[in-house]
């Protein structure tokens, strides 16, 4: 079974076997605002293809990440629309993933079809885990494909457990329903799967910003 690590919201500390095993190239399970999710670092080819085919992952479905800030988008994304600049602004961090064009330099592993899912997530524990990592780390809801979304460690011990290196054990979490995902390649959104943000306040943001 997994090692479980419980996260200690007045100790920082805590989280630094977790930010050790991304690092050494595994995988955890970490809590979002959201639902819980399977984190490898973008940079770790086999953590990421380990994942893939932990969830039995569709191969066309582009990879999303977590950033630890919006200003790290243009590591990453290029050409994006003026619209997307709107909903980053609109609604990171938060439950809101963007689909961008990815950055030339991206191994084809991290990407698909040029494509890349981008969110700033608004919870401590992943915003902690991002930033000490420096590095993307992969934001997919950890499940296996065709499964519900799991919205405590306890659950994730019994779906995945042997599967994953460590779980980050931080609660309940809040959201229990995925991020939103859009894509943002077009002149267009175009939603992909609508979650906590319903697309109505996505094309409201949008009709906004076209407005002006």
């Amino acid at each position: 079974m997994s090692q479980i690590l419980q996260w200690l919201p007045d100790e920082p500390r805590s989280l630094l076997p977790a930010i050790r095993v991304l690092r050494n190239g595994g995988v955890i399970a970490y809590p979002t605002e959201t639902v819980y999710g399977l984190g490898a670092l973008m940079s770790e080819d086999a953590a990421v293809k380990r994942i893939s085919d932990l969830k039995g992952r569709e191969a066309q479905k582009p990879f999303s990440y977590m950033l630890s800030s919006g200003v790290q988008v243009s590591l990453y994304a290029t050409n994006f629309e003026e619209y997307a600049l709107a909903l980053m602004a609109a609604f990171w961090p938060g439950p809101l993933t963007l689909v961008l064009n990815a950055c030339s330099h991206l191994p084809e592993y991290a990407v698909s079809e040029r494509k890349i899912g981008l969110r700033v997530p608004d919870h401590t524990v992943t915003r902690h885990l991002c930033m000490h990592t420096e590095v993307p780390i992969t934001t997919t809801s950890a499940n296996r494909s065709g499964t519900p979304p799991l919205v405590t460690a306890n659950q994730v011990a019994k779906e995945l457990g042997g599967d994953v290196d460590l779980i980050v054990d931080a609660g309940e979490c809040v959201g229990k329903i995925p991020s939103t995902v859009v894509d943002a390649t077009g002149i267009e959104p175009v939603l992909l799967r609508e979650g906590l943000i319903p697309f109505a306040e996505i094309l409201g943001v949008v009709k906004r910003k076209v407005a002006y």
